[in-house]
């Protein structure tokens, strides 16, 4: 847990975060990114993202979360404001969300509702 807060405290200040089709990008399908697309309502607008088995196998600011298709590559946050960047029509849904990672303890993620 203090490595995913050390991470967190990275992301927050690194203000210029590049988001495209490797991590970060808006998609609705899976050509639409280098490695996965993560569909809504999760991700609203979808994410592209990678899969994962650890946090180390993710971007700077991001962390392995278990996924419905499996584990991905989700941004970290400390509260809502932290995803804002993601949204790119205002109220599309994205938000710091708490999740439970089993034996990694519980984390926050920019996810939707």
């Amino acid at each position: 847990m203090r490595a995913l807060c050390l991470l967190a405290l990275l992301c927050a200040c690194k203000e210029d975060a590049s988001v495209g089709p490797d991590f970060g990008g808006r998609c609705t399908s899976r050509e639409d990114c280098t490695f996965r697309c993560l569909a809504s309502p999760a991700t609203p607008g979808g994410l592209c993202t990678r899969n994962c088995t650890r946090d180390a196998d993710c971007a700077l600011g991001a962390a392995c979360l278990a996924m419905d298709d499996g584990p991905a590559c989700v941004y970290i946050c400390f509260d809502d404001k932290d995803c804002t960047f993601l949204d790119s029509e205002v109220g599309t849904g994205w938000g710091c969300r708490t999740r439970d990672r089993g034996d990694a303890g519980v984390g926050l993620f920019c996810l939707g509702p």
